[in-house]
């Protein structure tokens, strides 16, 4: 018999003999456990025969572990006569030479039972039957990452002893970060002896990864209740994509070809900088953004949507910043039906992108099944909360495919926006939000401005399609216009800068535009346009458009219609407006309220039907709100009604108050709802401020005097002071 087994036989032995008084025991232990915690650290008397003094402390853990090894007691043993460790009740049966030595505090167990023996699923047993675990297998195969990944561990248990319950932990470490996956199985899960997890694979657990460039070590812990760990360990290397850098703000990955702006999608996160312009001839452009690149779908969005069906935004934003450090991107291409968010960017989340060009884009929004909440524009399909930043855009925007906010630079914007243009041809779909540089605005937007030709959707605008933000100091020169089906979504409505302001303020701002808009067969009013805002619910003011606008419906030229909850003040317009419908030198139809502004411009309505059209006036067709301390001089002309200011209040509501109209350049002797005819010369020079007396000439108009005013060779009508003087006498011809 080996040693161990007579050891053990021996201490069996032992335990036999100490069973029948724990049993009698443990009642008394539970009477007694908070006596016992209250006498650990008293000190115990001696062992009368000679044993080794032991004090309470030790007598407890020695109860303690033989109660844990053999009974199930579930604290130490005590007598109903006497205290454990007592001379009454010594503990020379828990104490023997054969247990490997003296009992002294903090001693491992195995000191207790002697080598060779252990304790498994609380049963005495030799070492040898001990349950482990072992990595038999375990590699990242390809030590140069540079996109996710998965990897196998195959984890074997020894000794045929099954585990309860298996938790394998992979640890990546590396770039300054700590990164763990984990996977547990329950022992229904477990077969056999040996198990494979598989880490980063399609199913429920994400692929591991992407990385930051750097040096990884990955860690692999195979842990279970019954049985000892085991731990593998393997390294890893992310090689940078970049020219340069390591990411962060103060040392921006550098961009140098196509392939390095691709990779851009994979650190979404960090800091970038342009260090070269982009072209056609420049790496990697064939396989990234030509039109034969992906497929022959062009260039892949960065931060692109990755569930196009869904009718939602699905993918991971780009939040980090782009510095295009004064270079230029050109010949960019998107062709397909199949994305959403198309532009250079998908969407930006609280990013930032400055002093970057984009020239020669291209991108074509084709035609899907069913029309989506599809964006599209050249720099950004969205901007969330994020900052732009003296950007450009030149090219083509083509989203008649089914778009519902198209842009030059972004289609929709909730950020900010400066300084920053857009040049092109723009096109949306016809039920689209289409600006020339933002679709729909609920952000900021200043000191920036489009050029082009912007066509086609519900609410288009030479800058803004739809806005519910402010625009400020920002202009458009541009040819707006749109066709179709406009019945099947209701009036539609073109013009020079912001085509719906539902909500905004737009000030500080102008247009220099040629307004085109038609509708179809026996519609009426349906396409409505102006030379500056098509449809006001908001504010507009400071502002003032020229050009031409010529449209089937409600026709103005500064805005379409001015509604209920609409205010345009301090602004003007020099822009002709021809309708068949409501044609007004400065609104078609005015709800709201308009003070202060003034229009020059001529107005011809030559609908042929009384009730219907053939309406114009010199500075409003159909006025059923407020108006007051304005004027009007371009000629008027209406089939049906017409008037100096007003050519008709439809429901005898309007007011019109302390303003003027030129009867002679007008052709009008008379206005509806009031007003002042005067003839030229009262209305020009010192004169003005005579006979236009409800005027406010000492804070908001000026004469022009060519007597006193050595910029001018004739006397002119009265200008705003809020508005640069030099300018509107330009503007006016």
């Amino acid at each position: 018999m080996s040693d161990i087994e007579d050891r053990l036989e021996r201490l069996e032995s032992l335990v036999d003999r100490q069973q029948e008084r724990i049993d009698q025991q443990q009642e008394t232990i539970r009477e007694q456990r908070d006596r016992i915690r209250e006498l650990e650290t008293e000190p115990t008397e001696n062992v009368e025969d000679g044993s080794t003094t032991l004090d309470r402390r030790d007598a407890l853990k020695a109860g303690g572990l033989l109660a844990l090894l053999f009974g199930g007691v579930g604290t130490a043993s005590a007598n109903p006569q006497g205290q454990v460790g007592t001379s009454s009740d010594p503990l020379q049966a828990l104490y023997t030479a054969e247990l490997n030595g003296p009992l002294t505090d903090g001693n491992p167990l195995d000191s207790l039972l002697g080598s060779g023996l252990t304790i498994q699923d609380g049963n005495l047993t030799t070492v040898t039957d001990v349950a482990e675990l072992a990595v038999t297998s375990f590699a990242v195969t390809d030590k140069e990452l540079t996109d996710t990944f998965s990897v196998d561990v195959d984890v074997e248990e020894t000794a045929g002893v099954q585990t309860d319950t298996l938790r394998v932990t992979l640890e990546v470490v590396g770039s300054g970060r700590t990164t763990i996956y984990e996977e547990t199985y329950s022992p229904n899960e477990l077969t056999g002896e040996s198990t494979t997890v598989t880490f980063g694979s399609d199913g429920d657990t994400a692929k591991l990864g992407p990385f930051d460039p750097g040096d990884y070590t990955v860690t692999v812990t195979a842990e279970a209740v019954n049985a000892a760990s085991a731990t593998a360990t393997d390294s890893f290397v992310v090689p940078n994509p970049f020219a340069g850098g390591s990411g962060t703000e103060d040392d921006p990955y550098r961009i140098e070809t196509w392939t390095q702006l691709d990779a851009v999608r994979d650190q979404k996160a960090s800091a970038f900088v342009l260090d070269g312009d982009l072209n056609e001839s420049t790496t990697g452009y064939d396989h990234v953004a030509s039109a034969s690149a992906n497929g022959g779908e062009g260039f892949r969005p960065i931060g692109r949507d990755t569930d196009p069906d869904s009718g939602e935004y699905e993918g991971t934003p780009f939040t980090g910043s782009f510095d295009g450090n004064g270079h230029t991107i050109s010949g960019l291409t998107i062709d397909t039906g199949s994305l959403q968010y198309l532009g250079l960017f998908g969407k930006l989340s609280n990013a930032s992108v400055s002093d970057l060009s984009l020239e020669a884009v291209d991108i074509t929004c084709r035609e899907r099944d069913e029309i989506a909440s599809q964006y599209t524009a050249g720099l950004a399909a969205e901007n969330e909360s994020g900052t732009i930043e003296r950007a450009s855009v030149a090219g083509n925007i083509n989203s008649r495919g089914g778009a519902l906010v198209a842009g030059g630079l972004v289609g929709q914007n909730t950020g900010e926006i400066v300084e920053s243009s857009a040049s092109g041809t723009f096109t949306g779909d016809i039920s689209s939000s289409t600006g020339g540089l933002v679709g729909r605005n609920e952000g900021k937007i200043s000191n920036s401005s489009a050029s082009g030709r912007v066509k086609n959707g519900r609410y288009v605008g030479g800058l803004v399609g739809l806005d519910r933000g402010t625009v400020t100091n920002s202009s458009a020169d541009a040819t707006v216009s749109s066709t179709g089906n406009f019945t099947q979504y209701g009036s539609n409505y073109a013009a020079g800068l912001v085509g719906f302001n539902e909500k905004g303020t737009v000030e500080d701002s102008h247009a220099v535009v040629e307004v085109k808009m038609t509708k179809p067969p026996d519609t009426f009013d349906t396409a409505r346009g102006a030379g500056f805002v098509g449809r006001n619910e908001a504010t507009v003011k400071r502002s003032y458009a020229t050009g031409s606008v010529r449209a089937r419906g409600t026709t103005g030229g500064l805005v379409g219609i001015n509604s209920s909850s609409g205010t345009v003040t301090d602004s003007y317009a020099t822009s002709s407006t021809t309708s068949d419908a409501l044609a007004g030198g400065l609104a078609g139809a005015n709800e709201g309220s308009i003070s202060n502004s003034y229009a020059v411009g001529d107005a011809n309505a030559s609908g042929t039907e009384a009730h219907t059209g053939g309406i114009a006036g010199g500075l409003v067709a159909d006025n059923t709100g407020t108006v007051e301390q304005s004027y009007a001089t371009g000629t008027v002309s209406g089939e049906y009604h017409e008037g100096g200011l007003v050519g008709r209040d439809s429901y005898d509501s309007g007011t019109v108050a302390s303003s003027y109209w030129d009867t002679a350049s007008t052709g009008q002797l008379n206005s509806v709802g009031g007003g002042t005819g005067l003839t030229t010369g009262q209305m020009q020079g010192l004169e003005a401020q005579n006979n236009m007396s409800d005027l406010d000439f000492s804070t908001v108009w000026a004469t022009v005097d060519a007597e006193n005013d050595v910029d001018i060779s004739a006397d002119d009508y009265p200008v705003l002071q809020a508005l640069d003087r030099a300018t509107q006498l330009e503007v006016r011809g």
